[in-house]
């Protein structure tokens, strides 16, 4: 072998191959299509039953079913902002809360500051003995909008806000809507089991149902057998 050819067999085995940006990458529909014994170390994916769609691990169908429950289990701690996702409240915190404790809610009165403006709120009252929230209809005050909607429907016998176009039931929150419709009208139970895939129709109901099947917690005891129950 000459010397040029043996310089050029020297580069081409240091070159790094790189992957070829055609390739397809894998997804739920193409790991779906190839049987699970051809896929080791492959998990097989799994598809919500609301709406179908299809997910790598039960880790994302588990975050995606937070979408069909509204449940938002990740509270920003500084302003209370909460999200579906860590992720998304890791990018929240990044962009608008982190890095930026110089900035805080202070009392005109007396100067004291606070991380979040419902404390400031809360701190207030004991000020002006007032609540921003005031009932049109008798002398009750209320720290939260909720409180005063809450209050003015079981006192007061204000209409609640959301009413199901199906049955014209109506509740107090968008969510309780979706809920309530989705159960009671679509049949579907949003509240799946990550240990066994049961499926519950409300948050009580899946905690019932862990506590008995995977905790073994069952603290009614009948006093005649014995027997156990949730």
């Amino acid at each position: 072998m000459s010397e040029p050819e043996a310089v050029l067999t020297r580069r081409k085995s240091n070159v790094i191959r790189k992957p070829c940006a055609a390739e397809p990458a894998l997804n739920a529909g193409s790991l779906a299509a190839e049987p699970a014994e051809n896929r080791k170390g492959t998990a097989v994916p799994v598809e919500c039953p609301t709406c179908h769609k299809k997910f790598l691990s039960k880790y994302y169908l588990k975050v995606h079913n937070r979408k069909h429950t509204g449940e938002k289990p990740f509270e920003c701690p500084k302003c209370g902002k909460c999200y579906f996702r860590k992720e998304n409240l890791l990018e929240h915190e990044a962009r608008n809360c982190m890095n930026r404790s110089e900035q805080v809610f202070t009392c005109s009165v007396c100067q004291e500051t606070f991380r979040r403006r419902m404390e400031l709120r809360v701190h207030m009252v004991s000020h002006t003995g007032e609540m921003p929230y005031k009932c049109s209809s008798c002398s009750q005050q209320f720290m939260q909008k909720k409180d005063l909607q809450s209050h003015m429907i079981k006192l007061h016998g204000a209409p609640k806000p959301h009413a199901c176009p199906t049955c014209a039931k109506c509740f107090l929150s968008r969510t309780e809507l979706q809920l309530h419709e989705a159960f009671k009208h679509r049949g579907e139970k949003l509240f799946v089991c990550e240990e066994c895939g049961h499926r519950a129709s409300s948050r009580n109901g899946l905690q019932m149902h862990i506590k008995a099947k995977h905790r073994n917690e069952r603290p009614h005891v009948c006093e005649f057998c014995s027997h156990a129950f949730t």
